[in-house]
């Protein structure tokens, strides 16, 4: 009776530890990551640029994107939408502003990796798939 309760009590232990240690190592990826980069293509500077994606509180911002010039890219990381999560989510929304314009543009269920280039009458969005960000 003795080596039944020592080996129940060895064979709990090891269970508890291989199942402490597998939840405690183990990390599921809850987040897609969306990467955005703009160009500035248009003939003047941009300013007071700002990007966010619905279901992110992340808010990014570029003071001054010169003409010619292209930014860092930023990530922005959203988990999967919920059951009660607006149809918007995950959709970009940016404004900026141009020639003393402001200029209000979302961007509809984005690639992963996308180019923004600003010109002279309004954007484009390009797929960037792979490429370096």
């Amino acid at each position: 009776m003795k080596k039944k309760l020592i080996i129940l009590s060895v064979l709990l232990c090891l269970f508890l530890l291989t199942g402490c240690s597998k939840s405690s190592t183990e990390v599921e990826d809850e987040y897609t990551s969306f990467y955005i980069t703009i160009a500035n293509n248009s003939s003047c500077d941009v300013t007071e640029l700002l990007i966010s994606m619905i279901g992110i509180d992340d808010i990014q911002q570029i003071s001054v994107l010169n003409i010619g010039e292209t930014s860092q890219y930023f990530e922005f990381q959203l988990t999967e939408p919920s059951d009660d999560s607006p149809i918007s989510y995950g959709d970009y929304q940016c404004s900026y502003l141009q020639n003393g314009e402001e200029i209000f543009f979302g961007i509809i269920q984005p690639e992963i990796n996308i180019l923004v280039r600003i010109n002279d009458d309004g954007y484009t969005v390009e797929d960037v798939g792979n490429q370096l960000k």
